[in-house]
């Protein structure tokens, strides 16, 4: 199951995520991001209590470096764990790949 919070401290926002992210709650993470997205300048999005994560997520966080920047907000992710659970995951991060192109790759934010 997954968990979302989402608070503001004037243009900053931080989306913390908790639990497992799954592709059954990828609805559910799309739709509170862009309201966070929609209510800050910048985003900073927590994975600290994040137990587990698919590749149904990885692919969603490639998309919302997109949506960040085509929206001109500042995304961060908050994680030291997640670039190792991206290379486990997720085999295309690499040249070739349209994120990777694109230079919207979690690797390379």
């Amino acid at each position: 199951m997954i968990n979302l919070s989402f608070k503001r401290s004037q243009k900053t926002g931080i989306l913390t995520l908790s639990g497992e992210l799954l592709a059954s709650y990828v609805t559910d993470f799309k739709s509170a991001l862009m309201i966070a997205l929609d209510n800050s300048e910048r985003l900073i999005v927590s994975f600290k209590k994040v137990t587990k994560l698919d590749k149904a997520y990885i692919q969603m966080l490639c998309i919302a470096i997109n949506i960040s920047k085509s929206l001109k907000k500042h995304l961060i992710f908050n994680s030291d764990s997640l670039k190792q659970k991206i290379r486990e995951h997720c085999i295309n991060c690499s040249p070739g790949c349209s994120f990777f192109e694109k230079r919207a790759c979690l690797l390379q934010a």
